[in-house]
């Protein structure tokens, strides 16, 4: 876990099964209520460029390679995901992300703890700042 001020993220490692007809990878865990796939997403072209307030969203790659930037703030740490990980980066409220999608064929599934609320969204740089500044 990265821990910086109140706001972190972490990596989980998610939960694989072997069976005869391949591999099964799965978290068994009951706090997500969404769900949802972003693909088709050309190289250069960046995802997310937002944050949350409340909502925890769990980030899978299964194809491809992506590289996440997790910004507090303060400090902005980058994690690479890629297909063959059996990883779920899971970002907190008050994380910034931004997602760059590294080849073509690269798909990210993405956890979200909420259904979708665009209250909850912080879209703009100087106004996640303000909500910082406020929590604090």
């Amino acid at each position: 876990m990265f821990l910086t001020g109140l706001y972190y993220w972490e990596v989980v490692k998610i939960v694989i099964e072997k069976i005869k007809e391949g591999n099964l990878k799965f978290i068994s865990d009951g706090k997500w209520k969404r769900y949802f796939f972003i693909y088709r997403t050309k190289v250069g072209v960046p995802r997310g460029g937002h944050a949350h307030k409340e909502c925890v969203q769990g980030l899978i790659c299964v194809s491809g390679d992506v590289s996440i930037k997790a910004y507090d703030g303060k400090t902005t740490s980058t994690f690479d995901l890629n297909e063959n990980d059996d990883l779920c980066f899971v970002v907190f409220p008050g994380i910034w992300l931004d997602i760059d999608f590294l080849s073509e064929d690269s798909r990210l599934l993405v956890l979200a703890s909420h259904k979708y609320d665009e209250s909850d969204y912080l879209r703009n740089k100087s106004d996640y700042q303000s909500w910082l500044n406020s929590t604090i």
